[in-house]
Order: structure tokens, then sequence, then C-alpha cells
């Protein structure tokens, strides 16, 4: 819901600042840039410390961040690099408390549920972020534009006072030849001696360089070629998250039916079309159709990804090799949110979206020959 509250309100408050393509999608290279950044720190000290823990101090330091805006909003109005800054700096927390996370769900539930665990946490994780949220957070915005940072911030702290409760330990288990080497860069190595991990992390690249390029002027597509007012963009965003919440409920299904090497390339190929097939129209409602379908193919690929990467990886690497593969994917979407900014200011706000269909077509193409259900199949070592 923290999330949820400023996805919407960040870019809103850019935009009413400034309606440059390159500035606003500015805002989205803020946001990601700590991953390129801190991923690979953060993932030797997930596998250290106690990773409940982690996410507790990572949801303190959004919750400071969003609150410090809502008080410069609310003396001076804020001002753009005010905002890059706060973002940087939720972008920061928000490295150490996804990959945290991602590290986490292993210890909480046996392998053959991984893919159910995270379908269940991924749907959940929507409704608060990218429907309930975008909803709540766009009507707040058109009250009062500091209103929805202050109701992130507490959701923030709400968010961790629940974390609290969860007893016992979470370190990462590790045994003594474990101990003797945990290097900050084993998880680089690790994945990049793996054929399998490798092309993953780099098909990773490449969608999110697409996501990042699309989400970069996605606000300004809504305000200008859409027509949609601060709340109608809310409304957009609930739609994505509704087709999410879909994808992320039939992962399990699609997964075992079409095998995971599969999945995961067609389901985010499918989404790259949609994106190309939105960036076509410029009827609201066939857009907002066609974007839930995206992201609902979106997380038919995260879902199975993430609980691939959990099975394969051994628990005393899984928070370095996490953030390993996160840096590099994630880590591109900053670098394509400032090409699909600049694209959109040269060509137009429909570029980023055409964009998408042959940038994911031709990776998945590529990657098949190496990443399939075949090699992933013998990539598994059984219970």
């Amino acid at each position: 819901m923290g999330d949820g509250l400023r996805l919407v309100a960040f870019p809103l408050l850019a935009a009413s600042i400034t309606r440059d393509p390159g500035l606003v999608a500015g805002l989205t290279v803020a946001l990601r840039v700590p991953w390129l950044l801190f991923s690979i720190p953060a993932g030797a000290v997930i596998d250290r410390l106690d990773r409940r823990q982690l996410m507790v101090v990572a949801n303190l330091v959004r919750a400071g961040a969003v609150g410090a805006l809502s008080v410069a909003i609310l003396m001076n109005g804020g001002s753009l690099l005010y905002l890059y800054v706060v973002a940087f700096v939720v972008g920061t927390g928000e490295v150490l408390f996804d990959t945290t996370a991602q590290a986490l769900i292993p210890a909480t539930v046996d392998r053959q549920h991984l893919e159910r665990a995270n379908g269940r946490l991924f749907s959940t994780e929507l409704i608060g972020n990218e429907l309930v949220g975008p909803l709540v957070g766009s009507f707040l915005f058109a009250v009062a534009v500091g209103l929805p940072f202050v109701t992130s911030a507490v959701a923030y702290l709400v968010a961790s006072f629940l974390l609290v409760g969860m007893k016992g330990s979470y370190r990462a288990v590790r045994s003594k030849q474990d101990e003797a080497s945990r290097r900050v860069l084993d998880g680089l190595r690790y994945i990049f001696s793996d054929s399998v991990l490798g092309v993953l992390t780099i098909f990773g690249a490449v969608w999110n360089f697409v996501v990042g390029a699309v989400s970069g002027v996605l606000v300004l597509f809504a305000l200008e070629i859409l027509g949609l007012s601060d709340v109608g963009f809310g409304v957009l965003v609930a739609a994505e998250a509704i087709g999410g919440i879909v994808g992320a409920s039939l992962a399990p299904q699609v997964s075992r039916r079409f095998g995971q090497g599969r999945a995961i390339l067609v389901a985010a190929s499918v989404q790259g079309f949609a994106f190309s097939v939105a960036g076509l129209l410029s009827n609201p409602w066939w857009t907002g159709l066609v974007l839930a379908f995206a992201q609902a193919s979106a997380l038919v690929c995260a879902v199975v990804l993430v609980s691939l990467r959990q099975s394969i990886v051994p628990d005393h690497l899984l928070g370095r090799a996490t953030a390993a593969m996160r840096v590099i994917a994630i880590g591109c979407m900053p670098l394509g949110a400032a090409v699909g900014g600049l694209l959109a200011s040269q060509f137009g706000l429909r570029v980023p979206l055409l964009i998408a269909a042959p940038l994911m077509t031709g990776t998945a193409l590529i990657s098949a020959r190496v990443f399939n259900n075949r090699t992933v199949a013998a990539r598994i070592t059984p219970n």
C-alpha cells in the first residue's frame, strides 16, 4: 500500500512540475539507479544478518524519506530536484526490502509450494501496490498534493510493525565451508557460472529495460495521449493491477502446463506485444484492457522466474545471487527510462511502447537456445 500510494503520487507530482518527457522519466531513473549501486553489497548483508530485521530497517528508511517529502510539499510545494533525491532514497530502501523479501520466502515454505506462495504474495502486493494504493493515492493527490505521501509513510510504519510480529530467526543457513567464503561478489560469480541463470539474467535485463522505457513515460502517455485526469491515471494503474493479480494466481498452472522455461519466455514476449498494441491506441478503455493483459503476462513471468531462482540457488548464496541478478536486470530499468524519455522527446510518446514487441520477442528467441524446459529441468535437483 505504501508503494502504491507513491506509485501514482511521484509521477503526478513530477508532471505537475514539468511536462518534459525526459525530466519526468528522470524520476524512474532516480528510483532505479540504487539497484545498480547497492544491490551487490546488499546481497552480502542479506546473507549475513537476520533478513526480517533488514526488511524492518528498509521500511523505516522509506517512511522517513516519504514523510520528509510531504513536509517539503507543505512548506514550499516541493521541487523536481528534491523529488529526485527522495526517489533515490526510497529506491535504496526498496533494494534492501525487495531483495531481502525474495531471499526470505524459502525459509517460510517448502520448495514444492514456492510458486503458490510467490503467486499469493505477488497478488496481495499488487492489491496494495497497483490496485488500491494508486486509486487512493490519485484521489488523495487531487484533494491535497502532500496527502498521499503522508499516508504512504504511515503505511510503511505499519508494515514494519507487522514484520516485527514474525517470530524466529531468519538468518541464512550456512555450513562451516560456507563461513569461510562470504565474499560480496560470490553471487555474481555463481550466476554466471551457471548457463541457465546467466541467460535468465540477461533476458531479465532486456525485459526490465523495456518496462523502464514504458513506465518512464506512462504518466504523460495517459495524461496527453489518452486524455486522462490525475484520478484517471490511478484507475489505469489499477486496471494493470487487476491483470497482474489474475496472472499471479494463474502462474503455477501455466508453469505446470507449459514448463518453467517456456512460461517465462512466452509470458515476457506477450507483455512486450501488448505494450506495442497499447502504443497504437488512443481510447483509454481499450488501452486499460490491453495494459491489464500485459501485466497479467508480466506476473506469470515474474512468479515463475522468482520461484525458479529460489529452487536453484542454495540458501547461503540466495541473498547475493538474488541481488546479482536484480542489479543487472532491474539496474537496466533506469537505462530504459532514460532511453524511453529521449525517444519520447524526439519522436513522440508512443515510441517507447512500440519498440517493446520487437525487443522482447527477439530476446526470447535468442535466449531459448540455452534457456528452455529441458535445460531448466536438468538444472533443478530433486528435494
